[in-house]
């Protein structure tokens, strides 16, 4: 696995800051988020991750701006981190962190939610030598303190729901320090704690923050002390106080129970799915497969059959609009979309262009849509629908329907969607963004269609420095299409591109390995034999 920690240092170097050692798994440096002529960049290393603090006011996004970075590379496994909650030895909670702060859990056991005790804490050896207790907000904040040394507890699922968490282990501690975040819900949730914990220890409670960022890593990350953190005392005449109460408690007690009756509903419900997966599945024997009768559905010969799934990948401006507008329109008129020469079955094509407007498309296909009507055998001005420039929701029924009713209304053999990206609200980070999507979008494809779909390329460099041609965001949708393709300038000649595979054929298809802008009389993109085809 990477050292995303290492990485970090070695990128701050290659780019000219100054870095020098500051303790085991630490680091000091030149920022690169700004002019820095003293280091003000502190690095530490994380359980996974690399941890940064700059005392310039940098937000990590900016220092990772600077390197051309994205938040996925300070971790050492891209996907993020997971935190285990333990009861009597068995893992009933599993959080998982995503690198853009996204929280996902997996229950075994929904009756206790424990305290999380990051590795190498043990929570009852502390408690009975009366050793001190942090509680921070967050799992990450607890491992970092754990790391220097201290005994440190924290609870899932935000500062809003502290109250939900078991903290009964904390029976009979010794001095208890609650950490707030330094935010309205931060506090809230220290002062609700403190009180909480009153009854449960034989020393005190106090509430502590940061004294540089805004929580327990900032402060750790940052190079202060424990006994540097701050004191925060509350005001007992403070109406907005919520102390604790026997009605309160009983509405905790309430949402446990809520809990585990969702536990019970999802066993049943995973039990009715196996009975419907099971009814789904029809084995034969290889040799009743192989006596099928197997034959391909061409849209294009040797090129696209229905239900392929072609994804195509570029930097920005790269002119991946404009091949793959060339596909749809080609397909339209009966014409191959890389053979002037080669006539085919014309197509029906809807294109749901989430990007671009109805004036972009007027614009942009004028002149292929002439040449494709003139060498193929159908006028494409009738065979493609466009719905342009409306950003798309794919994660709800109102929007996955409305695309269904252009399906059922225009019949199409091809599907052009896209880009991904503005398929869903938010960006495609990891696994549970793109599940959804990939399902939706399969769903559609039980038509018979062809589905053609545009991503942005990562920004991260390959092996030779050239830029990662595979999709920006969840490596799910690597593994997804039949096909997988980004479009890369040459560098000596701008009049020409490679097509790149980041996914290797299911099945070998010809298509060109590299293309060049076409002349006047040819279509946009042609292909070159310089390349090979």
């Amino acid at each position: 696995m990477r050292d995303a920690t290492l990485e970090l240092v070695d990128a701050v170097v290659a780019k000219g800051s100054k870095v020098k050692a500051a303790g085991q798994d630490r680091w000091v440096a030149q920022c690169v988020a700004h002019e820095d002529r003293n280091p003000s960049l502190s690095i530490m290393r994380g359980r996974g991750q690399a941890l940064l603090f700059c005392h310039g006011g940098c937000s990590t996004d900016a220092v990772l701006d600077a390197l051309g970075w994205r938040m996925e590379a300070l971790f050492d496994n891209p996907k993020g981190i997971d935190y285990e909650y333990k009861h009597q030895g068995r893992v009933v909670r599993t959080v998982h962190r995503s690198p853009a702060k996204q929280f996902f859990q997996s229950i075994a056991d929904d009756s206790v939610i424990p305290l999380y005790e990051p590795p190498g804490v043990d929570l009852v050896a502390a408690v009975a030598a009366k050793r001190d207790i942090y509680l921070p907000e967050g799992e990450k904040d607890a491992e970092t303190l754990a790391r220097h040394g201290v005994t440190a507890v924290a609870s899932p699922m935000g500062a809003k729901n502290w109250a939900r968490c078991d903290y009964s282990a904390l029976r009979g501690a010794s001095d208890l320090y609650v950490v707030a975040d330094k935010d309205e819900p931060g506090m809230t949730r220290a002062r609700g704690l403190s009180e909480h914990l009153a009854g449960f220890t034989s020393g005190s409670v106090y509430v502590v923050q940061a004294a540089t960022g805004k929580d327990a890593t900032d402060h750790i990350v940052a190079g202060r002390t424990l006994a540097e953190f701050e004191r925060v005392v509350f005001d007992a005449n403070d109406d907005d106080a919520t102390p604790l109460d026997p009605e309160f408690e009983n509405m905790v007690e309430a949402e446990r129970g809520y809990w585990r009756v969702k536990k019970e509903a999802r066993r049943r419900d995973d039990e009715e799915e196996a009975a419907r997966v099971s009814s789904k599945l029809s084995p034969k024997t290889l040799g009743e497969i192989l006596d099928m009768q197997v034959t391909h559905n061409w849209v294009v010969p040797g090129l696209l059959e229905r239900r392929d799934r072609l994804v195509m990948t570029g930097a920005e401006g790269a002119g991946k609009s404009y091949l793959m507008r060339q596909i749809t329109i080609c397909l339209a008129a009966g014409l191959h979309p890389f053979n002037m020469r080669q006539q085919v079955d014309p197509v029906k094509a809807l294109v749901i262009d989430a990007e671009n407007s109805e004036e972009q498309w007027h614009r942009a296909t004028r002149y292929v849509t002439g040449r494709a009507a003139a060498l193929g055998n159908d006028d494409p001005r009738e065979n493609v629908v466009i719905s342009a420039g409306v950003r798309m929701d794919l994660s709800k029924t109102p929007d996955i329907n409305e695309v269904r009713r252009l399906i059922d209304l225009h019949n199409p053999d091809v599907l052009y969607i896209g880009p991904l990206y503005k398929l869903l609200p938010r960006a495609i980070t990891n696994d549970d963004d793109a599940a959804p999507l990939i399902e939706t979008l399969d769903g559609f494809r039980e038509n018979g269609l062809v589905l053609l779909m545009e991503a942005h390329a990562g920004k991260g460099r390959g092996i030779g420095g050239d830029r990662d041609m595979s999709p920006r965001g969840s490596s799910a949708l690597l593994g997804w299409p039949e096909f997988g393709m980004g479009l890369r300038p040459v560098e000596e000649d701008d009049s020409m591109a490679a097509l790149v595979k980041w996914r290797f054929d299911r099945e070998e298809r010809d298509w060109p390995t590299h293309i060049r802008r076409g002349l006047d009389g040819e279509l946009p993109w042609m292909p070159s034999t310089t390349g090979g085809y």
